[in-house]
C-alpha cells in the first residue's frame, strides 16, 4: 500500500523503486573523496616520490663531499711536494755548504803543510806549526784507510769471521 512519502509509479500494483542521481548522499561518503584505492596509490606514489628526491638530493651531498675530499686530497699531495722540494733544497744547500767548509779546510791545511818551517824565527811557533802537520797528516791518513776498508769490505765482507759459520783454523 502505497503511503504518503514514497511515490508511486503510474501503474497500479508495482512497487516503486526510488533511484537518486543527486551527489549529496553515496555509498561511500561525499562525492569529493575518491575511493580508497586510488587515495593509498597517490599516497604511495608521494612517499615515493619524497624518496627518491631525499635519495637524489642525499647523493648530491655525497658527490659534494666526495669532490670536496678530492680536492682536500689534492690539495695536501701538492703541499706536500711542495714541502718535499723544499726540503731537498735546503739539503742541497747544506751539502754544499759543508763541501765549501771542508774545502776551506782542507786549503787552510794545505797552507800549514806547505809552508816553510826555515822561515819561521821563532821556536814556538815552529813547533806549533809541526803539531800541527802531524794532526792534519794522522787525520788524512785515518780517512784514506777508513775509505779503502769501506771500499774493500763491501766486496770481501766478513771473510772467515764470525758471519761465515766457519771453523777456526
Amino acid at each position: 500500500m502505497p503511503t504518503s512519502n514514497t511515490p508511486t509509479s503510474g501503474s497500479t500494483g508495482l512497487p516503486s523503486f526510488e533511484i537518486n542521481l543527486s551527489s549529496d548522499d553515496t555509498a561511500g561518503g561525499t562525492s569529493s573523496q575518491r575511493p580508497l584505492g586510488v587515495k593509498k596509490a597517490k599516497l604511495k606514489k608521494k612517499r615515493d616520490d619524497n624518496v627518491l628526491e631525499l635519495i637524489s638530493t642525499m647523493k648530491e651531498g655525497h658527490r659534494d663531499l666526495l669532490n670536496v675530499l678530492q680536492q682536500g686530497s689534492t690539495d695536501l699531495q701538492q703541499n706536500y711536494d711542495i714541502r718535499m722540494l723544499a726540503l731537498q733544497n735546503e739539503k742541497k744547500k747544506l751539502e754544499i755548504r759543508q763541501q765549501k767548509i771542508a774545502l776551506a779546510t782542507l786549503q787552510e791545511e794545505n797552507k800549514i803543510l806547505y809552508m816553510d818551517l826555515t822561515t819561521i824565527g821563532e821556536p814556538e811557533v815552529r813547533n806549533m806549526v809541526r803539531k800541527e802537520r802531524a794532526k792534519i797528516l794522522q787525520k788524512r791518513n785515518e780517512a784514506r784507510d777508513q775509505r779503502e776498508h769501506e771500499t774493500f769490505g763491501n766486496y770481501f765482507g766478513d771473510l772467515g769471521g764470525l758471519g761465515s759459520n766457519l771453523g777456526d783454523y
